[in-house]
């Protein structure tokens, strides 16, 4: 049998693009619209999150005027959190993704395209979309068990409620309106983990590294824990990664599967002269 992939997003319904109707032509033009208002609102949105963030936290908040000491290192070690990390990664994403829809417009350089596209397709699926929603699952997590523990109250002053969220639950959604909208091709599951893994390592030699260097946890929990404890807490992380990448990967299939064609064509058979 040879199987053949009509590319996507041309075919849902298992017709390809130049034989389908003028109103699913339409449809097809709208869903493309739609998906670059959303890559150039999401990444105009982090633009305003990101300096909001550089001119009322790193700028003009100084640390004599903060008392509370896990306040005080958060200011001081601002750019070693997790959160800021993941934040970070969903930033640089929808740059390129919108610098992709932008490239998208002229013809020719279809190499430098299909690099783009590849490179983003692996590190949306192993790094943004997991982390996203890893800082999500741990962060509320640990505030409705005790928010002192890991966003104190007095945090509120220099952080307000839509900045939290904008990093903590937004990021998420992001995520998932981004599935939604566009196919990503996942990798296979050793490049995956392998991406996973090195992202993770690099980041606990940042928590300890912070520790040792200073003598301050960065997040006020691990304070409180033993250091068997404190492993659990990133091994559980890194599991809890893995696994959001499978779910990735499987509410990418259910969603994407079904717009491509598959079809089977019987081979030829040849006369034996």
């Amino acid at each position: 049998y040879r199987i053949t992939y009509f590319p996507l997003p041309f075919s849902r319904s298992g017709v390809s693009l130049p034989q389908r109707s003028r109103t699913s032509l339409e449809s097809y033009k709208m869903n493309n619209l739609a998906r670059q208002v959303f890559h150039v609102g999401v990444a105009a949105y982090y633009m305003v999150v990101t300096h909001w963030m550089k001119e009322n936290m790193l700028k003009h908040t100084k640390e004599d005027d903060i008392h509370d000491p896990i306040v005080k290192t958060m200011k001081r070690f601002s750019l070693r959190y997790l959160t800021n990390w993941t934040f970070t990664l969903q930033t640089t994403y929808f740059y390129i993704a919108l610098g992709g829809e932008i490239l998208a417009l002229f013809k020719g350089r279809e190499k430098i395209k299909e690099r783009i596209n590849q490179f983003k397709n692996y590190f949306f699926t192993v790094l943004v979309a997991p982390m996203a929603l890893v800082v999500s699952i741990f962060f509320w997590s640990v505030w409705f068990v005790d928010r002192e523990l890991i966003f104190p109250i007095a945090m509120d002053k220099f952080l307000p409620p839509w900045i939290n969220h904008s990093l903590h639950t937004t990021t998420s959604v992001i995520v998932l309106l981004e599935m939604y909208m566009c196919f990503h091709k996942y990798p296979a599951f050793k490049p995956a983990l392998l991406g996973i893994t090195l992202y993770l390592l690099l980041y606990s030699f940042c928590l300890l590294g912070t520790y040792y260097q200073s003598g301050i946890w960065l997040y006020p929990i691990f304070k409180m824990l033993n250091w068997t404890l404190r492993v659990i807490i990133c091994l559980a992380t890194y599991i809890l990664a893995v696994a959001m990448y499978g779910a990735g990967y499987f509410l990418n299939k259910v969603l994407w599967d079904e717009k491509l064609l598959v079809k089977k064509a019987p081979r030829k058979k040849h006369k034996k002269h």
